[in-house]
């Protein structure tokens, strides 16, 4: 009998479902989480951990930009504004799956227009009018559960490209409302075979 119910509870957790108007709201969530550090130039080369004079007491601010090639919802823009040196900033959204994403960065670091690069990419010799869109990529959902997406890089400081910052952005999937439903009746099923089984082992001791 036992077993009889543990197949009705698996039965039941796999047709969990929710409407299709539902569905269409909730589907494909993602989280997008943004993190930027702000340090001065050559304060993180050993032996020289002196701030250059112009970035003394100085501050990062500026704005990070979402874009896609479809027209999803977009994650929201996340504005920087005063941090110092030293300081970093974190912060993660949830938002319909954008597809294809790029990111983008401008600001202001000690007054010299700065701007988001992919990491590893060599430092222009000059500004230009706008910053560049960096790659972040989509999610691959051909999986059950998609990997995650991590694109790191630093910032530069004009007019004499200066590293004086970090970035990263991570990609990654959030289980869907039916997919939790599923988990919940799944430990619930649990939790009463359990205590099934508490019961007949009290009766026969």
């Amino acid at each position: 009998m036992k077993t009889y119910g543990l197949y009705m509870l698996a039965a039941l957790a796999g047709g969990v479902a929710l409407p299709a108007s539902a569905a269409a709201v909730f589907s494909r969530p993602v989280m997008v989480t943004f993190h930027i550090s702000y340090f001065a130039p050559d304060t993180f080369i050993p032996g020289n951990p002196v701030i250059p004079a112009n970035f003394q007491g100085s501050f990062l601010g500026g704005r990070a930009s979402f874009s896609a090639d479809t027209l999803s919802p977009l994650p929201p823009n996340i504005d920087i504004a005063n941090l110092g040196t030293g300081q970093s900033y974190f912060t993660s959204s949830i938002s319909k799956d954008p597809g294809l994403l790029f990111i983008s960065f401008s600001g202001n670091a000690a007054g010299y227009t700065a701007y988001a690069f992919p990491q590893g990419t060599p430092l222009p010799p000059e500004i230009s009018p706008s910053p560049p869109e960096i790659r972040i990529g989509a999610l691959d959902y051909s999986t059950p559960s998609p990997p995650q997406i991590r694109v790191a890089g630093n910032i530069v400081a004009f007019d004499d490209p200066e590293v004086v910052g970090a970035w990263d952005v991570v990609l990654s999937a959030v289980p869907e409302p039916a997919t939790w439903a599923m988990m919940l009746v799944g430990f619930g099923g649990l939790g009463v075979a359990l205590r099934s089984r508490r019961r007949t082992a009290t009766v026969q001791s």
